[in-house]
């Protein structure tokens, strides 16, 4: 999930033009300027999203909040970000007046903006204040293959949507989600009589590759470590070792990588070179 933090310099800037803005000057006040149509109520957001099949774009504010105020005037008011904002539909929430909503979402830090689909379900955060230019990506990657991620969420038990989904929420950087989706699967693939144990292996390995995405590379460790050994695939078990290196490494386990890493030399040189280069 994305997270933004402000350097100290930077945050003195936002509070100096923020007090500007509380006294009346500033983008925010200019009369005649275009600006986003933020809906007020949550229901009638949703409908609309499913109506429309927009994504939704919340601002979670509260009238204390000078950041919010930045926020708002830099940009929420740039042209860009008002001119994207009609591919989304815009809900504005107060954090005050509707707690449970911040409390759901874990808007603990305001500004805190949030990407919704139609049913709730978070496709990305981003806390704290963001210019308008990175506000900019993150909308163009949540709408690059929203549709398609419609199409598949609507069919939660089908592994193919599955796996459509996690690529999607990988893709637009909610690696969180994407470990939710992939456990389901896996979970699913094996309870399913007859089910082609290197399929169940390779979403294992999915899974894997997402939790060391996500930092949490202590729950990958012990599932690469067992499919670098006994996957029935080697192709599986490559991969596998390959990922255990890079989860030990973000782990500090300097020792038990390079003991990985030789072994990858050894069995998949190619995979080692390739891991060498990224490095």
């Amino acid at each position: 999930m994305i997270q933004v933090r402000l350097s100290r310099a930077m945050a003195v800037t936002m509070l100096v033009f923020a007090a500007g803005i509380l006294a009346g000057v500033g983008p925010a006040c200019a009369e005649g300027r275009a600006r986003i149509p933020w809906m007020g109520s949550r229901i009638d957001a949703m409908a609309r999203s499913a109506e429309t099949h927009k994504p939704v774009l919340v601002d979670v504010w509260a009238s204390w909040c000078a950041p919010c105020k930045v926020m708002d005037a830099r940009t929420f008011g740039h042209p860009r970000i008002i001119v994207a904002s009609d591919l989304f539909v815009t809900l504005r929430v107060n954090a005050d007046a509707d707690d449970g909503f911040a409390t759901r979402y874990g808007a603990n830090i305001l500004p805190t903006t949030l990407f919704l689909d139609h049913d709730g379900r978070l496709l990305g955060k981003i806390s704290g204040v963001i210019g308008p230019t990175d506000l900019s990506e993150v909308m163009e990657r949540i709408l690059t293959g929203y549709e398609d991620y419609l199409k598949h969420v609507q069919h939660p038990d089908e592994p193919a949507s599955q796996l459509e989904v996690a690529s999607y929420l990988l893709r637009i950087g909610n690696t969180a989600g994407a470990v939710s989706v992939l456990r389901r699967h896996l979970e699913q693939l094996q309870k399913e009589a007859g089910r082609d144990p290197g399929q169940v292996e390779v979403a294992e390995l999915k899974l894997a590759a997402s939790l060391v995405a996500d930092g949490r590379s202590g729950q990958a460790v012990s599932i690469l470590h067992r499919l670098s050994t006994s996957a029935t695939s080697l192709n599986v078990q490559g991969n596998a070792l390959y990922g255990l290196v890079r989860a030990q490494r973000a782990r500090g386990e300097i020792l038990k990588a390079e003991r990985a890493m030789q072994r990858l030399k050894q069995e998949f040189p190619e995979l080692a070179a390739g891991l060498n280069e990224a490095r």
